[in-house]
């Protein structure tokens, strides 16, 4: 029975590996502070640095990050068993947070918004960037200014589309392919 748990542990891990190797890759680079609210602290607002969660986590268990190694071959290094566990936990963690994007403080003016994804330029978008730019702000000022200006392009995206009508007249959903083009390729500026 230990060799069948031991191996649906290690089938598990393999599995969550396989989908988060390559975004930690990429992810590792960020710089950026992050506030959560844990459940588990009885909603105490706590601020983290995923970046240096992982070197910490990384450092403590030997795999190399920073250096001409294979990062995935010394990330797969780390053994899916039990006295393991703490990496996968911290790793999978950071990993969500990093994915976050949405940061605030209940009750109170801290509400911005920290993106995951690379920009061409080789920054990361933060809204609070944008907010020191007043009137100046091209982009997002913070998270609910987000969903309004995605609500909008949405709207952009029906109208240059006639309204994404089907044979019958009905509105029909925007794929995700066709909703990422659109964003992506920037096609509302043409």
């Amino acid at each position: 029975m230990k060799k069948k748990y031991d191996s649906d542990i290690k089938n598990n891990v393999n599995k969550l590996l396989d989908r988060i190797i390559i975004a930690l890759i990429v992810l590792i680079v960020i710089s950026g502070v992050f506030l959560l609210i844990r459940k588990e602290e009885y909603n105490k607002t706590v601020t983290e640095n995923p970046t240096e969660n992982l070197k910490s986590i990384f450092e403590k268990f030997g795999v190399q990050w920073s250096n001409e190694e294979n990062f995935i071959d010394s990330l797969l290094s780390v053994q899916a068993e039990k006295q393991n566990a703490s990496f996968f936990d911290e790793l999978l963690h950071s990993f969500t947070t990093i994915l976050q994007m949405r940061n605030s403080i209940p009750n109170t003016e801290v509400d911005y918004l920290i993106s995951p994804v690379k920009a061409e330029d080789g920054t990361f978008f933060d809204s609070r960037q944008q907010l020191s730019l007043g009137s100046r702000a091209t982009l997002p000022i913070d998270a609910d200014a987000n969903g309004a200006y995605h609500i909008a392009l949405k709207g952009l995206y029906l109208l240059t589309h006639n309204f994404n009508q089907n044979d019958k007249g009905y509105i029909e959903n925007i794929s995700n392919a066709d909703w990422f083009k659109f964003v992506q390729e920037k096609q509302y500026l043409n």
